[in-house]
């Protein structure tokens, strides 16, 4: 039964220091309603400065599942399509924080989305800002619903190399997971 099974998630969550978890469809008013939270939760154990971080990550890994996920649900109050995503915030015993979010992509976009990550994977903040820079200047790829500054931001963010794994679950989708800690 699934009923049982709640304290022992509960107890999981606590022993990963997981300070919000959502998993499901993303819209504009559950966003508004998250990133308070985050703001709130964030700010009770931070610096402004870490908190802002965390909560600019957030915002940017949430576009990025609205842009980019597979997954979709008719709102049937709004006609709309909803993307569905996974998103997650933690504290480390280490003090620090980390943002996850995972969701489903088309096995088309794996190369792409793995060239991305493996561009930025390694540089260092200098490196990093330079690609920035960079990237301002070049026109927008075709698939890229931005103008491919997301992950360098990010990267910019983060105080540890970005994680990220994308499983294949069959021929047409993938589970794309990327971790950020700041």
């Amino acid at each position: 039964m699934l009923i049982d099974k709640l304290y022992k998630l509960k107890s999981q969550f606590n022993e990963q220091g997981i300070i919000l978890f959502y998993g499901g469809q993303i819209n504009h008013s559950l966003v508004e309603g998250l990133a308070q939270v985050v703001k709130q939760r964030i700010g009770s154990y931070s610096s402004a400065n870490i908190t802002q971080k965390v909560y600019s990550v957030f915002i940017e890994l949430i576009q990025n599942i609205n842009h980019y996920s597979a997954l979709e649900e008719v709102d049937d109050l709004s006609s709309s399509d909803l993307k569905i995503g996974t998103i997650v915030i933690g504290k480390n015993k280490a003090e620090s924080f980390y943002i996850m979010s995972g969701n489903l992509i088309e096995s088309s976009q794996k190369d792409t989305l793995l060239k991305r990550l493996e561009k930025i994977h390694h540089l260092d903040k200098v490196e990093l800002k330079a690609l920035y820079k960079e990237q301002m200047r070049k026109e927008p790829e075709p698939e890229s619903l931005g103008a491919g500054l997301g992950l360098i931001d990010i990267a910019l963010k983060a105080s540890e190399e970005i994680e990220y794994l994308i499983q294949d679950i069959d021929e047409i989708y993938s589970f794309f997971t990327i971790k950020v800690t700041i």
